[in-house]
């Protein structure tokens, strides 16, 4: 046994006050000459010795109150293995107690010697034997720390997600959290191992005293990059695990939002058995100790929790993020209520930087951004709980790397989800050429691509070049950025034309072939087939020493599909080519474009089959890799109309509505034609690699190696970094904050754009039973107020206080105390009945 504040101990000492009030208030009595005395004698040595009894016994439940209080205010604790024995202790030592009370009682009623000596004994033995076994078992107990007192391996991990910035009575839910963090610092020794841990990947570690603890607290701010809640607390639980320390504790502090506890949802599979929930199952048992932003660490009740308001905007969707010159570009945004936000009309605009060369820079310090322009605003009428898009549009903008941000306008609690930032790039046109005999898909494909804008019109997005045939020049070759062959027909093409073509893709160059009836020749190397199942398997090329025009045209077999036919399957909707048409809400309705014939490829082991035909593990649409270029293989023609000779091949461009093919088709070389640019718009956490302009920096006579070592890159809210870049590469590596980026060094400048995911400001509140599914309802206390902590430290530890219980003892003892004081000292209302009872007994 110990106690937390050991000096009250000497408090007892008062028990001694009423034995020496008793003393010095008792009265020596006063002989009187009273006629027939002799009548009242023996009644009055009646009540003589129950007065003397009951005046001792009050005289004791006095001492001992006051001994007992001073001993629940020094608040005793013993281990939770000895419990059962010192409840024994206390229930001989009551038998004891109550013994000599029927003791007292046998006196008074002048019961038998040998009753009163019998109960006397006993309850003197129970006493004797209570104190002696308690003393015994108080030296063979191991000695107990005191809670308050003991040093501790303490652990507090604050969730400082985008979430604990919004305000609360001008302050943040952090601001809130960090305050309580502080306090929790303060109740522990100096010689205490404490940590600070948030929601950063810092690994876990002690601060070196409690001053660099609160230092550390202080610097917290709204992360948002975050690791997850769960994997934090896990580091925490097995840091404070492994501490030599006996007294530990975890305190996760949070704003209890269902986004910090599920990440991925509460449907996710792997939030039924998590680590964490396993960890917390192991022994030694650590509790969690789980305090809200309401927190009340001074005694008071926790003011009525208000449900959040906020509202927040939705990623931008660009059209295109490549759109041609003077092209005006629509921008879709959405924007989302919280259920208790008051309806109301909301307001966005879309702001766009200026295009300067010379900027962003460092001008005295700071970082000088170009300069921000509104372009465009609208508003929509939104009612809590609900969703509205909202459409802006960006004017048509020259040639280079473009930022922008959309925002929110006016305020609410949670500022940070009220800006959302884009990049896009304009270029100049893209240079194609056309090979291909069939006339007809040439001109199908130029207007898939350009739409209604002439030749030579400045809008158009591809620069057009045809050649009669399967024949081009070197010349041809290094004057486009891509090359598409339609239905060749692989014998008309000379091994040394292919060594070319293949010689230009692997030095960066994209080739798009799409094959068809014209594709027969010398080179197919089986017979077309009629049977196509699922196991046909394209057989995998490992021979590298093939002819130029094997590895150009790596054809096998024809397969007629019986009716009604097959179609497309996508299998990479994450490859730039199927990214839009994988976003499409529903999917791609492929079914009824039909495939009634196609080319079986042997494949490289470094091809990608993008789509396959449903039903078949042949590849519709294959990526190919050539050195630092790339091909892409459509194994089905161009038919683009029924009128083509090639129309029974596939409906892919006659049957309805052709927008699925047109889509992909536009896809494809856009992709070919670098005219998209993956990472342009990432989302925070997301790594980010941009290709960076050798060319253009070789074409100003520069060593481009000197100049990518000076690649710099720019934000608003931090100074300039440096970026490095290999293999044509700007590796910027995993982004933390929302924001527009600049790349500098290099030109044309390049850049992108980072934003916070939109889940990651939703404040819905996690449910009390959801957080017990998660963590298991005995592996966690939910704190609300300081008393509660040291309640649950005393439940997940081997100490067990005693304060309540010896507080419920000097209640029971004072309560016992009055009545036998009520007893004891008679009032004026009670002395005439008593004469009136003595003349009646005189008179007698």
């Amino acid at each position: 046994m110990s106690f937390l504040n050991a000096t009250l101990i000497f408090g007892a000492l008062a028990a001694a006050i009423p034995i020496v009030l008793h003393l010095i208030a008792k009265k020596q009595p006063q002989r009187m000459l009273f006629p027939a005395v002799r009548f009242l004698s023996e009644r009055v040595e009646v009540q003589r010795s129950k007065l003397r009894i009951r005046r001792w016994l009050l005289l004791a439940l006095r001492a001992a109150l006051l001994a007992i209080l001073a001993l629940a205010l020094a608040q005793p604790q013993i281990h939770a293995s000895a419990g059962g024995t010192w409840l024994t202790i206390a229930i001989a030592f009551l038998f004891g107690l109550a013994l000599l009370a029927l003791a007292a009682t046998a006196i008074s009623r002048q019961m038998t010697r040998s009753l009163v000596l019998g109960l006397t004994a006993a309850g003197l033995a129970l006493l004797i034997l209570a104190i002696g076994w308690s003393g015994f078992v108080w030296a063979g107990t191991a000695p107990v720390q005191a809670l308050d007192s003991s040093p501790a391996a303490v652990a507090i991990v604050i969730d400082n997600s985008p979430r604990s910035g919004y305000l609360i009575e001008n302050k943040t839910r952090l601001d809130k959290l960090k305050s309580t963090a502080r306090w929790l610092v303060t109740r522990y020794p100096a010689d205490s191992r404490i940590t600070i841990m948030d929601r950063s990947a810092r690994p876990a570690s002690y601060s070196l005293d409690t001053a660099a603890a609160v230092r550390g607290i202080d610097k917290l701010d709204p992360l948002q990059n975050v690791q997850p809640l769960a994997d934090r607390i896990e580091a925490a639980v097995r840091l404070v695990r492994s501490s030599e320390l006996e007294r530990k504790a975890v305190f996760v502090l949070s704003d209890l939002s269902e986004q910090s506890w599920f990440p991925s949802g509460k449907d996710d599979p792997e939030t039924a058995e998590s680590p964490l929930l396993r960890l917390l199952s192991e022994a030694p048992p650590v509790r969690l100790q789980i305090l809200p932003v309401d927190f009340q660490r001074d005694g008071r009740e926790s003011p009525p929790t208000t449900p959040p308001q906020n509202r927040r905007l939705g990623l931008p969707r660009l059209s295109d993020t490549s759109p041609p010159q003077q092209v005006s570009v629509p921008l879709q945004i959405v924007v989302t209520s919280e259920p208790d936000t008051p309806a109301s009309e909301v307001r966005c605009e879309a702001q766009l930087y200026a295009l300067d060369p010379t900027l962003p820079a460092v001008r005295d310090g700071q970082t000088v951004l170009p300069k921000l322009q509104t372009v465009d605003r609208t508003s929509v009428q939104l009612a809590g709980g609900e969703s509205a898009e909202m459409i802006l549009t960006l004017p048509p903008l020259p040639i280079g790397t473009h930022h922008g941000q959309i925002h929110l306008l006016g305020n609410d609690p949670l500022a940070i989800d009220d800006t959302r930032f884009f990049s896009l790039v304009v270029r100049p046109p893209a240079k194609l050429l056309i090979a291909s005999s069939d006339t007809a898909a040439a001109d199908h494909l130029e207007k898939l691509l350009n739409a209604d804008f002439g030749p030579g019109d400045p809008r158009a997005e591809f620069v057009v070049q045809r050649t009669r045939g399967t024949k081009w020049t070197a010349a041809q070759l290094q004057a486009v950025d891509a090359v598409a062959l339609l239905d060749p027909n692989p014998d008309q093409v000379s091994e040394t034309d292919a060594n070319s073509l293949l010689k230009w893709v692997s030095e960066g160059g994209s080739l798009f072939v799409a094959l068809g009836g014209s594709s027969r020749g010398s080179l197919v190397t089986t017979e077309p087939s009629t049977a196509p199942t699922a196991s046909s398997d394209e057989e995998a090329i490992v021979d590298d020493q093939r002819p130029p025009r094997r590895r150009l045209f790596p054809l096998k077999r024809i397969w007629r599909v019986p009716e009604p036919g097959t179609f497309l399957e996508i299998i990479r909707p994450d490859h730039p080519v199927m990214q839009e048409l994988s976003a499409i809400p529903g999917g791609v309705p492929w079914a009824p474009f039909r495939i009634h014939r196609y080319w079986q490829l042997a494949t490289d082991p470094s091809d990608s089959v993008l789509a396959r035909y449903a039903g078949t593990s042949n590849g519709a649409v294959i990526e190919r890799a050539f050195g630092s270029g790339r091909m892409i293989l459509m194994t089905t023609p161009l038919a683009p109309s029924y009128q083509h000779p090639q129309a029974d091949w596939n409906e892919l461009s006659s049957a309805g509505s052709a927008w699925p093919s047109f889509l992909m088709l536009r896809q494809i070389f856009s992709y070919l034609g670098n005219r998209d640019e993956p990472g342009l718009n990432v989302q925070v956490g997301d790594a980010v690699a941009l290709a960076v302009g050798v060319r253009d920096a070789e074409s100003e006579n520069q060593d481009a190696s000197e100049d990518l070592r000076r690649l710099q890159m720019f934000s608003a809210d931090s100074p300039p970094v440096p970026v490095p870049v290999t293999s044509g590469l700007a590796t910027v590596g995993t982004t933390s904050n929302g924001g527009n980026y600049w790349l500098r060094g290099i030109q044309p400048a390049i850049g992108f754009s980072v934003n916070l995911s939109p889940e990651a400001t939703n404040l819905k509140s996690i449910e009390p039973a959801d957080l017990e599914a998660l963590l298991g309802a005995e592996n966690f206390d939910f704190i609300s107020d300081a008393e509660s902590i040291r309640e649950s430290e005393g439940g997940g530890r081997d100490l067990r206080p005693l304060y309540s219980q010896a507080m419920l003892l000097v209640l029971g003892l004072f309560l016992f105390e009055q009545i036998l004081a009520n007893r004891f000292y008679r009032t004026g209302n009670s002395r005439p009945a008593l004469s009136t009872r003595l003349r009646s007994s005189g008179a007698a």
